[in-house]
């Protein structure tokens, strides 16, 4: 979820925040809303844009957990054992009960889907969770992956 035009990549889909500045609730509310009108009833992978390190693997994952019977939502759980809900799978399904949710000032993401509903991931490398907000943050999940940049030793 972005302004239009922002995160521009060529094959994905722009969905515009229907209640810009409302956090990523309202991100998950409007790509719910957009992927059930498209397509009908099916997943949306939700995750920041401060999460580079979040592989193939690790949605994989995610989405063979989804096939449990009743499950709304996936998320996995960091090496502390708390669940991930900016980093996870989410049903159109749960559309509804988010717009309810924001429509009554709740705005916490880790509520978007209840308990019940929600299968956790465990044993997920400890890497994958790193968030980089600052170029000091990106280069130690850099030097965390193995990876330099180019020109350094």
């Amino acid at each position: 979820m972005a302004p239009p035009g922002r995160y521009v990549l060529p094959g994905w889909l722009g969905v515009p925040d229907t209640r810009p500045g409302e956090g990523p609730l309202a991100g998950l509310e409007a790509a719910l809303a957009e992927v059930a009108a498209r397509r009908g009833a099916g997943w949306v992978a939700l995750c920041g844009v401060d999460q580079p390190a979040l592989t193939p693997a690790y949605w994989a994952a995610l989405w063979a957990a989804r096939a449990v019977p009743g499950t709304l939502a996936v998320q996995a759980l960091d090496p502390q054992g708390r669940a991930q809900p900016l980093a996870a799978l989410y049903h159109t399904a749960l559309r509804l009960r988010l717009t309810a949710m924001l429509d009554g000032g709740e705005r916490r993401l880790r509520l978007a889907a209840p308990p019940e509903a929600t299968a956790t991931v465990a044993g997920l490398p400890g890497g994958v969770f790193s968030n980089v907000n600052r170029p000091e943050d990106l280069a130690a999940l850099e030097r965390q992956l193995g990876m330099g940049r180019p020109g350094e030793g």
